[in-house]
């Protein structure tokens, strides 16, 4: 028998991280005030179907039953000892009916059931039914339960449980007595698997159990049955449990946000490249970067946000925070929240982790330059003084350089026509570009990043971009639309777009890459 039918809870004491459910559902049982209908609804693992089995025992105990007339005190708990007791734990009670309503959706088929509960027990006191994933019912198999619900025959207990409470119809929930399961903690999931551990003999690491119940999240049902999966391969050490269940060692995810919070992308794309090849799955590697991004960020908004892990993790985690302010976490958590939508179409899996390396590294570059009001060095230098003068001066009214005089028959529209400098589309100018485009369109926003400004002209921007997918897609009409429209916001005066590979060899450059694999992954990706 599988570890978690072997130590299913038995008593509503065995309950565990439920505290509220138990001492209620006790108190009922003890007063014999149990409702007609109940709902128990929570995620997926945390005692819903046991609680349900729990109540039909205690409804049906004949210990408690017979107590109960004899006005003895009773504990509310079921006996265990009792026929009906031991009918119900073992699944052949025939009164006390389990339905999987995702294969029950028809109206029909629950008539049928409504029907049948019309008439008396054949053995047990209540002829309970257990309605699991009742979400799944249709409409008018709901219209058929809630009348027998609005005139429940006494000898007829529901038990509905459900992940998603919030498909039920109004009309059902107004009905019953809800009972909501909480997420368990992962000490208590913790202190529960030492305690099979201990009945079954088996010699684990606390580490390995700890990453149990991180990986089961909450779900006491999910972290048996880790546990289990563990112990069948005859190895428990922490680096065959890491491997069975396809967790990334989680010093290397933090490294690999170390490496990125601190602008090094070579050293966070080697280390993705290096679980790529030890056989990580970059799904799976996503995910516990999104997982710890998400522990910094919220970190960083309060410092009273407390999470279970280990003790090293939450001072790496803690001392990540303090690097960052939330609105970078939040960008860089954006970025890797995109490369996992990604990794579900594209064909090599390591790619959209690159960009993202890539990406969030870039991103910090430019937000730096930003944040010099907070700086504890010098003042700035002239230099930078005369920067900001000159963005000021684009900003408020654009007013390019005279033209020079022009001959008749000189009707091009050269690239190079009265340019303005370069440095007067500053950083933070750029990506305030960068940043209303993302509000419309924000895969053209991450085309952006990797563009330069060359010049502007009286009637045009020039962007500079290193590969032709870049220079194709920005190109792209719809794209340079939304392009001219947030400069002409930000501008204050309409500009058309150019766009140009320009990376000191051009000619190279517009030669290497049509053929080029990244080229045509890219293409992938944005197309």
């Amino acid at each position: 028998m599988a570890f978690y039918q072997t130590y299913r809870p038995k008593f509503f004491a065995d309950l565990i991280g439920e505290d509220h459910i138990r001492e209620t559902l006790l108190e009922a049982s003890k007063t014999d005030k149990m409702s007609h209908a109940f709902l128990l609804c929570g995620p997926r693992g945390t005692g819903k179907t046991t609680t349900a089995r729990l109540l039909a025992k205690a409804l049906n105990c004949e210990q408690i039953i017979k107590d109960r007339a004899d006005k003895k005190d009773i504990s509310g708990e079921p006996c265990n000892k009792c026929d009906a007791c031991l009918e119900i734990d073992e699944g052949r009670a025939i009164d006390v009916v389990e339905i999987d309503a995702a294969s029950h959706t028809k109206v029909d088929e629950i008539r049928e059931v409504i029907d049948k509960a019309r008439f008396m027990p054949a053995k047990l006191a209540k002829k309970v039914y257990i309605v699991d994933e009742v979400h799944m019912l249709s409409t008018s198999s709901f219209n058929a339960l809630l009348k027998t619900l609005e005139e429940p025959p006494a000898h007829v207990v529901f038990i509905l449980a459900t992940t998603e409470v919030h498909k039920l119809p109004a009309t059902i929930l107004s009905r019953v007595q809800r009972y909501d399961f909480r997420r368990i903690k992962k000490s208590d999931i913790v202190e529960n698997l030492k305690k099979i551990i201990k009945v079954e003999k088996i010699e684990i690491d606390d580490k390995v159990l700890d990453l149990i119940a991180v990986k089961a999240e909450g779900g006491h049902r999910d972290a048996v049955s880790l546990l289990e999966q563990i112990s069948a391969t005859g190895d428990t050490s922490y680096e065959n449990a890491s491997k069975v269940l396809g967790h990334s060692d989680s010093g290397e995810i933090l490294a690999f946000l170390g490496a990125i919070f601190s602008n090094h992308p070579e050293e966070g794309l080697k280390i993705a490249q290096d679980a790529y090849g030890n056989g990580a799955s970059m799904i799976q590697f996503n995910k516990e970067v999104i997982a710890y991004l998400r522990l910094s960020l919220l970190t960083t908004v309060s410092d009273q946000f407390k999470f279970d892990d280990t003790k090293e993790n939450v001072e790496l985690i803690q001392k990540l925070s303090s690097m960052k302010s939330s609105t970078e976490i939040a960008r860089i958590l954006d970025t890797f929240i995109k490369a996992g939508q990604m990794l579900k179409d594209i064909a090599f899996p390591l790619m959209p982790i690159e960009m993202a390396v890539i990406e969030a590294t870039a991103s910090m570059t430019v937000d730096s330059s930003q944040l010099t009001v907070h700086s504890s060095e010098p003042k700035a230098s002239k230099q930078k003084q005369e920067q900001k003068i000159s963005e000021k001066s684009v900003a408020g009214n654009l007013q390019p350089p005279p033209k020079a005089d022009r001959g008749a028959s000189d009707t091009t529209d050269s690239l190079t026509t009265a340019p303005v400098a370069v440095f007067e589309m500053t950083k933070d100018l750029w990506q305030k570009v960068i940043d209303e485009v993302k509000k419309e369109n924000a895969t053209l926003a991450a085309l952006l990043r990797d563009a330069k400004p060359l010049a502007i002209t009286d009637k045009r921007v020039n962007l500079g971009v290193k590969f032709a997918f870049h220079k194709d897609k920005i190109s792209e009409a719809k794209n340079c639309a939304i392009l001219e429209r947030v400069i002409e916001n930000i501008l204050g005066q309409k500009l058309a777009v150019a766009c140009k590979i320009s990376t000191g060899d051009e000619k190279k450059a517009s030669e290497a890459l049509p053929d080029d694999e990244l080229q045509k992954a890219a293409e992938e990706i944005f197309g």
